[in-house]
């Protein structure tokens, strides 16, 4: 027992009466004391809250996990309502991503399916057509060689010695054109934006490569991107000593384009 101005005060009462007085000037004390022994909730039929770093189903320490609601199908939110993460029944948490068309995008034990935007990819292939800005494009989602053609491209070729060919009678894309000289005359393999091949004289190039006699000149716009020909995707091989004019009637080759 303690005096104190007059009068008789137990210690204990006194002792409780600055903790409290504490607690109300230093409320951190408190929070801080609860964050000591934070908990967390299991799926494996525990219901109470257990405190992190005991082992509930065999691990060495129990981790705070991310919270979120487990429901059979995605749920819908509503603007300026709070949403919290969303799992499927087997612990797998949605994603979204908006662009293009706006589908969902999920990935699983098949690959990658995009809802609303195009083919989903098989296992087997390991590719998916998406809706991107640029359109519909197949997309490669695994490394392991492929016998699909949605990844592959058929390339147009020469059935016999030539001077020019049409890779493609309208606007598309050039991704690879080579051409194999058959004479021992040097010259230049030159690609058009147009149709068809014009007539000897002046031409405007939108790719050009120094052809040596019996060699070959390669055009290749690998990794990408693809070279963009805006009216048609014409080959020639020309004899003149500039890229800018077009001498046909010596040089034939063999001629390849890769083209969409």
């Amino acid at each position: 027992m303690k005096k104190q101005y007059g009068c008789i005060v137990p210690v204990s009462m006194l002792a409780l009466s600055l903790l409290i007085l504490g607690l109300f000037l230093f409320p951190q004390l408190a929070q801080a004391q609860s964050q000591r022994n934070p908990c967390y909730y299991t799926t494996t039929g525990v219901t109470s809250c257990q405190p992190v770093g005991t082992s509930v189903t065999g691990a060495a320490n129990g981790p705070l996990p991310v919270g979120g609601i487990a429901s059979a199908t995605a749920p819908t939110f509503v603007e300026g309502k709070v949403g919290g993460l969303s799992f499927d029944l087997s612990g797998n948490l949605r994603t979204a991503s908006s662009g293009g068309s706006g589908g969902s995008v999920t990935q699983g034990t098949v690959p990658w399916v995009v809802s609303g935007q195009g083919t989903a990819g098989t296992a087997a292939t390991g590719v998916v057509t998406v809706q991107g800005i640029a359109g519909m494009m197949p997309v490669l989602t695994s490394t392991s060689p492929s016998s699909s053609a949605l990844i592959g491209i058929s390339p147009t070729v020469s059935a016999a010695g030539e001077s020019s060919h049409v890779l493609k009678a309208g606007a598309g894309n050039v991704y690879s054109a080579y051409a194999v000289n058959l004479t021992a005359t040097q010259g230049f393999f030159v690609l058009l934006n147009a149709t068809s091949a014009p007539v000897d004289g002046a031409v405007t190039p939108l790719a050009c490569a120094p052809l040596a006699p019996n060699g070959i000149a390669s055009l290749n716009y690998a990794p990408g991107p693809p070279g963009v020909f805006g009216t048609g995707i014409t080959a020639v091989v020309t004899s003149a000593n500039t890229c800018f004019t077009k001498t046909t009637g010596v040089i034939t080759a063999f001629i390849s384009g890769s083209v969409q």
